[in-house]
């Protein structure tokens, strides 16, 4: 449109200059009469050219486009009062002069500098996005005028509410909250919107850096952390090591204490049946020598072993599990040391005690002599191979029992 007007204003200053040409032409031609004579066309035709010139200036010059996504503020004698909408429109360009507004996302990159919580100085680089009001370009244009003095009020209000935000954290606290800077800064920066009638539409921490030699002393201690945490790491492997091989051990020894157990318990289980014989065999002689056998009831307290069922894990195995001893940390005073022996408990189990009485079969110290006679040729007669003894002497036989 402005290409237009340009060509219009070209064409109309050619015609003004071919019409003055013509009349001054004419004029020489009729150059019989006198100047007084042709005097009045040649005003005529001089003020018409100036009519047009003027027409040619002012009339393409009032005309105004508004593209989309733009309104227009028409001010007349220097006062804003109306708005205009995308489209063509004229206007008194004596009286009137027209400000454009972009009523798309505007964006702003500040470059600063901050001092943090502790005095640490720190450059940063932050954006800001945003959206003029439509609605309320006239209050910009009474308030602030144009866009782009209205854009520099916005940058020096960001720059101090996002020092607001900065200032009150340590370099450390900048440095371990940089992901919610930005939402902080952008709260903070939103707060303007009703006074510069605009939108916030982003605010974006873009950078921030601190001097080389805060920097170099935040790496040492980063590195120093990292020892730290590979420190504790190698610690709690060997933490770790150190259960897997007291589990080892528990379970090596809680094996070796089953197995003992095992035949410990066999042992005593022979030990007792062989007891139970001779109690058993004890009491028959008795009986046949004429005493008086009396059986009596009654409880004791016996030390046993705690025991735990452990399955077993391996699905192919013959047994579903085993009982195991359980063992318990005992601390020894004279090593020093802490092992792990077998968890006993104190258990009260029935028991029967056989009294024999050989007051009644006559001569006590006799039936004691006949009874551990009779038992030794019962443990000859255990381990006899059926060969006879070498040795017969005396009135009658002697039979030499070995030793037990």
């Amino acid at each position: 449109m402005q290409a237009l007007f340009t060509v219009l204003f070209l064409a109309g200053l050619v015609g003004c200059i071919a019409v003055i040409a013509l009349a001054y032409t004419k004029s020489k031609k009729a150059g019989g009469k006198s100047l007084s004579q042709q005097k009045p066309k040649l005003v005529v035709s001089g003020a018409l050219a100036a009519v047009f010139m003027v027409l040619l200036i002012f009339i393409p010059a009032g005309f105004h486009t508004v593209r989309t996504g733009e309104v227009a503020v028409v001010r007349v004698w220097g006062e804003a009062k109306q708005v205009k909408q995308p489209g063509l429109f004229f206007i008194n360009i004596v009286s009137s002069d027209v400000i454009t507004y972009d009523l798309k996302t505007q964006q702003m990159n500040i470059d600063n500098e901050v001092y943090t919580k502790d005095a640490q100085l720190m450059s940063i680089q932050m954006t800001v996005q945003f959206k003029v009001m439509g609605e309320k370009v006239l209050n910009i244009a009474r308030d602030f005028g144009s866009l782009e003095t209205l854009a520099t009020r916005i940058e020096r209000v960001a720059i101090e509410k996002a020092k607001v935000v900065l200032s009150a954290k340590t370099a450390m606290e900048l440095i371990e909250t940089r992901g919610v800077l930005s939402a902080d800064m952008f709260a903070s920066i939103k707060d303007i919107e009703s006074q510069y009638y605009i939108s916030i539409e982003n605010v974006m921490l873009v950078d921030m850096a601190f001097s080389a030699a805060f920097e170099n002393a935040v790496e040492q201690k980063m590195v120093a952390q990292q020892d730290v945490i590979r420190a504790e790491a190698e610690k709690e492997k060997a933490i770790i090591k150190a259960q897997q091989d007291l589990e080892v051990a528990r379970l090596d020894a809680q094996k070796a204490l089953a197995a003992a157990t095992g035949r410990a318990d066999a042992e005593r289980a022979v030990a007792k049946g062989a007891a139970d014989a001779i109690k058993a065999k004890t009491i028959e002689v008795a009986r046949m020598l004429g005493c008086t056998i009396v059986e009596t009831k009654g409880t004791e307290w016996r030390q046993v072993y705690v025991m735990e069922w452990v399955e077993n894990e391996d699905e192919d195995a013959e047994e579903d599990g085993e009982w195991v001893a359980v063992t318990e940390p005992v601390y020894d005073p004279v090593t020093g040391k802490v092992e792990m022996q077998p968890k006993t408990v104190w258990e009260e189990v029935e028991c029967l005690t056989v009294t024999i009485d050989t007051s009644t079969a006559g001569d006590p110290i006799r039936v004691n002599e006949l009874i551990k006679e009779y038992l030794q040729v019962i443990a000859y007669l255990e381990k006899w191979d059926g060969v006879l003894p070498l040795y017969v002497g005396g009135d009658g036989m002697n039979i030499f029992v070995p030793a037990p």
